[in-house]
């Protein structure tokens, strides 16, 4: 399955709250296999309150928003985006 993702609207959602992709990335990935914020932290060598920081924008950030980063964050362990 190939995902087609819109580089302009991609980098607006990082901007819009303040996020890094590669860590975006990993903590979606992480969270979604069940690791807590800590465990996370130990596993990608961040801060906990870095990891707290990308969890809780994951948490409120807009619908829309939050389906289009976990879909883009699952789809790139599949390979590379077109």
């Amino acid at each position: 399955m190939v995902v087609l993702v819109d580089l302009d609207l991609h980098h607006f959602i990082l901007d819009k709250y303040g996020l890094r992709w590669a860590f975006l990335r990993d903590i979606v990935i992480l969270r979604c296999r069940g690791l807590g914020n800590t465990e996370i932290a130990k596993n990608l060598h961040l801060n906990r309150n870095t990891v707290n920081k990308y969890v809780n924008a994951l948490k409120t950030m807009e619908r829309e928003d939050f389906l289009y980063i976990l879909e883009a964050a699952l789809s790139s362990m599949r390979g590379p985006h077109v």
